[in-house]
Parts: structure tokens; sequence; C-alpha cells
């Protein structure tokens, strides 16, 4: 399969839309996208993107990727993310508001304890200093 046959990965040609449609669709997208890349900057606040999605399953926030939100957690990368949601039984695309009861359970105090720590992160280092900057003494 390949671009040329008009066929998508699932071997079947994609579903025609209208034009409206389409630019729906993208302009969807294009909200998505900047919201991950806004969540990857640290412009929203992390543990409010977990409350607010567990609670409205249909907001933007309940649509964030469980993958996506567990990396942009402080000290969390991609392999830590893959093996707590291997550890909780979450597919690759399961989505925040998706999450059952059970699989709750077993995220709910990792991501906790990650939102505890990048708490106590910006506490310590203060607006004074940068991120990642050591401080400089100078005699």
């Amino acid at each position: 399969m390949s671009k040329q046959d008009g066929l998508g990965r699932a071997g079947f040609p994609p579903p025609s839309m209208s034009t409206e449609q389409r630019k729906k669709h993208l302009a969807h997208a294009n909200v998505a996208r900047r919201f991950y890349g806004q969540l990857r900057a640290g412009e929203h606040d992390l543990g409010e993107v977990w409350q607010w999605g567990l609670s409205w399953p249909n907001s933007l926030y309940g649509r964030c990727r469980v993958s996506r939100f567990l990396i942009a957690l402080p000290k969390v990368g991609a392999v830590k993310a893959g093996r707590w949601m291997e550890q909780a039984r979450i597919g690759k695309q399961a989505r925040i508001g998706q999450l059952t009861a059970e699989q709750l359970q077993v995220l709910a105090p990792k991501v906790q304890a990650a939102l505890r720590r990048s708490r106590n992160e910006r506490v310590t280092t203060g607006p004074s200093q940068g991120k990642g900057k050591a401080p400089t003494h100078h005699e």
C-alpha cells in the first residue's frame, strides 16, 4: 500500500469529505497540535490538565493522549511513560478521558507523585534561577 494507490493504512480508501468537513477536521487537528506544543512548553498546569481530563472526557484535556501527557511530566520520558502505561494496561492511543477505574488505580499515584515533584522543583528553584542553570558564585 502506498499513497499513490489511494488506500489508507487499513487497506481501504479514506472516507470522502466535503470541503466544509475537511476544514473542520483540519481546524480541530491544528488546535490539538497547538495544545500539545503548549503542553510540552509548560504553558498548561499539568495538574489541571489531569483533573479536568478525568472530569470532562469530551474536553480538550480529556481528549489529550495519556502518553503525551505523561511525557510532559517532569523527569518522565518516553521509556518511563511507556512502562507506566504497560503496567496500567493502557493502550498507546488512549486518552485521559477514556481511562478506566482499574487503570487509574495504577497510574494516578505515579502521576500525583510526579505533579508533587514538579511543584516542589518550582518552589526550590524559584523564578530567579532559570531551568537547568547552575547558580554562579562570584567573589
